[in-house]
């Protein structure tokens, strides 16, 4: 399968280390566009750790990537270079004859990175220490030699540069080193690597729903994304974590982690559990749930929307929590549905707000056009049915003065809710100091269709008219902003485009609603886009063409869900 290593970057399960390709308009000025070695530890200053180019006949010449199952082919003609994972710290190159690679460490812009040789038996090695990346790198010949090109200046390097090139083909290591090399050399087959790597895959594949062969393609490459985005737990991950990707947003964050649950719930239970628990693992004393984290940081500036209660009773129809799992979800959504109750109701009033539109995960959404806090009618609905299911969880741990007191605090919500966030039966944000509505035509209100049956039915029969019609419905999906909306962009993230989560609670909310045919008809729509244009983070309302740099495991974990829980059931494929 050809591979945009631009949008999804070459790395394997537990690893660390990825090959990206970087162009000019992503990123800095001072590096030039190619394959790059990059770090996604969250200690690393810089990303980028090495600057890897192809070489063929000799000479720099354009060629194609491939990903073979868990293998990276680069070609130029009949020549070709593999890439494959010997172990999470250790990548092997492999070029046929006529290959050979140059590596550029990049030291004239970071004084302190700088490479050193070292002899261990027949072997010569050589250590780049990569400051910049706060992590070192050894790097040897397994067939054939490497040389060292480096300029020292004084105490500095000014370029460190490793060549290899051998006319009957090469094959060498780079490995990451965080402290202490371990002085020592495996016995490598590239052969047995790259089975080894396949297997593991292949594993992962056969946990996620697969269908007609139309859909194979497609289901290979979100599987590959969400398996090549997980790492292994180090520092602040408590448990391995699958990142949003190992490209841009290389975290864990407060809501990506949710659609991977799901995904993961149908066919792996634990994996499904970790990913879920992992971010409640980062909670402050108040309750609070970090807006992002990975190995190296926490970060506190937001929240993301309280879909976790929505989000587990879903996991709980694939998979059967045994009850110290209820036990832990019960306090920790008790925890967070209390946060928001206390921190997140400014007036005092009975209506919860976000003070940025980040916190929506919406993050340019026109809700926020007037300046916040804004209480927005999904925010309820996820903390109404969020209330609920913590009053379920507490009635199967037979906490029965818990189980109504959150059953009147859900109820308590409805009906401030049902009072305050109705415009003529639609649903309308309201800011919080001035009680103003706010005007917009944005598709993010229309997400409590997710209470379903909770919501009166003149509320539901509204919301579902809007949906039919042409202000959200286009060829290729429901448009986040109207594209009759004057602040309608069709590129500009949530002005218009159409995104896999929004998609996802849109189509919650049909089915929880028993609007099957409009289900039928827009999931229809979704997974023809993606099968016709590919995953992408996400994609023009009105020519359909995919939009944005990198494919985030929530586009990956999305249309996986959106596969199996709409295409099974309405026999979609």
């Amino acid at each position: 399968m050809i591979i945009d290593l631009m949008r999804v970057p070459f790395s394997k399960k537990d690893s660390y280390m990825v090959i990206s390709e970087l162009k000019k308009e992503y990123i800095t000025k001072e590096l030039d566009a190619g394959l790059y070695l990059r770090t996604v530890h969250g200690s690393a200053a810089r990303s980028v750790v090495a600057k890897l180019t192809p070489l063929f006949g000799g000479k720099e010449e354009e060629y194609t990537t491939e990903l073979e199952l868990a293998t990276l082919v680069i070609s130029c003609g009949d020549m070709k270079i593999e890439v494959c994972f010997d172990d999470e710290n250790t990548m092997l190159f492999r070029g046929s004859a006529g290959t050979g690679m140059k590596i550029d460490f990049m030291t004239e812009q970071y004084k302190n990175d700088y490479i050193y040789d070292i002899k261990h038996r027949d072997y010569t090695l050589y250590m780049a220490n990569c400051y910049k990346n706060n992590c070192r790198y050894m790097i040897w010949a397994l067939r054939d030699k490497i040389s060292l090109d480096q300029q020292w200046d004084d105490n500095i390097a000014i370029y460190s540069r490793l060549n290899v090139s051998s006319p009957d083909g090469f094959m060498f290591a780079i490995q990451e080193v965080e402290t202490e090399w371990s002085n020592k050399i495996g016995k490598y087959d590239f052969g047995l690597c790259k089975k080894k790597n396949q297997e593991e895959f292949l594993e992962f594949l056969h946990t996620l729903p697969r269908y007609n062969l139309d859909s194979q393609e497609r289901v290979f490459l979100a599987a590959y994304i969400e398996w090549s985005s997980i790492v292994k737990k180090d520092g602040f991950l408590t448990r391995d974590a699958m990142l949003v990707t190992k490209n841009w947003l290389a975290d864990k964050t407060g809501w990506n982690h949710c659609f991977n649950a799901v995904a993961l719930s149908y066919k792996d239970p634990k994996k499904a559990w970790d990913q879920f628990i992992i971010m409640f693992d980062m909670m402050d004393k108040t309750g609070r749930l970090p807006d992002s984290f990975n190995d190296s940081y926490v970060k506190w500036n937001h929240v993301k929307p309280p879909i976790h209660g929505l989000i587990l009773r879903k996991m709980m129809k694939n998979m059967e929590l045994d009850n110290d799992q209820l036990i832990e979800a019960y306090l920790v959504l008790k925890r967070s549905t209390a946060w928001w109750m206390k921190y997140r109701d400014f007036r005092h009033e009975g209506l919860y707000v976000y003070d940025h539109a980040k916190d929506s995960g919406w993050d340019n959404s026109t809700v926020f056009s007037l300046f916040p806090p804004v209480a927005t009618p999904e925010l309820q609905a996820f903390l109404i049915i969020q209330m609920d299911v913590v009053a379920e969880i507490s009635e199967k741990l037979g906490i029965e003065e818990d189980a109504v007191y959150w059953k009147k605090q859900a109820d308590k919500l409805m009906d401030q809710f049902l009072l305050k966030c109705f415009r003529n039966n639609l649903p309308t944000p309201i800011h919080s100091n001035t009680h103003e509505y706010v005007d917009c035509d944005s598709l993010l209100p229309y997400q409590i269709l997710v209470l379903g049956d909770r919501l009166p039915e003149e509320i539901r029969k509204a919301c579902i008219e809007q949906l039919k019609s042409d202000r959200f419905r286009t060829e290729y999906g429901f448009a986040t902003e109207s594209p009759k909306s004057p602040l309608y962009n069709r590129t500009k993230k949530y002005r218009g485009p159409i995104w896999a989560p929004a998609t996802f609670f849109i189509l919650e909310g049909l089915d929880r609603c028993g609007e099957e045919e409009l289900l039928e008809e827009e999931a229809v729509k979704y997974l023809k886009l993606v099968q016709d244009r590919g995953l992408a983070e996400n994609y023009d309302a009105e020519t359909g063409e995919p939009i944005g740099p990198s494919i985030f495991t929530w586009t990956a974990s999305s249309y996986i869900v959106i596969l199996h829980e709409y295409a099974k059931k309405h026999n979609l494929t």
